[in-house]
């Protein structure tokens, strides 16, 4: 897998500044992983809500930790949001 320091908060953060609620976000980031896994890492839901609230209160420090503790499910499908 290519890995891309902070992948998941950069590309979070491109939905959340163009207006795209949580879910939509979710939606595109897991359809660019099943369409290409090795460059777009998987996340869950738990993740989008952790960068939505932090960039919601000010806080836009991309090198904060995720806490890996609350991550989702390894599968989430569409249907299940």
């Amino acid at each position: 897998m290519i890995s891309i320091p902070n992948y998941i908060p950069i590309g979070i953060s491109h939905y959340f500044f163009a207006g795209f609620s949580r879910q939509k976000c979710l939606e595109n980031l897991l359809k660019s992983h099943w369409k290409n896994p090795k460059i777009f890492p998987k996340m869950g839901l738990l993740e989008v809500n952790f960068w939505y609230d932090s960039f919601e209160s000010g806080n836009f420090d991309m090198t904060q930790n995720y806490p890996k503790v609350l991550s989702a499910p390894e599968s989430v499908s569409l249907e299940e949001m």
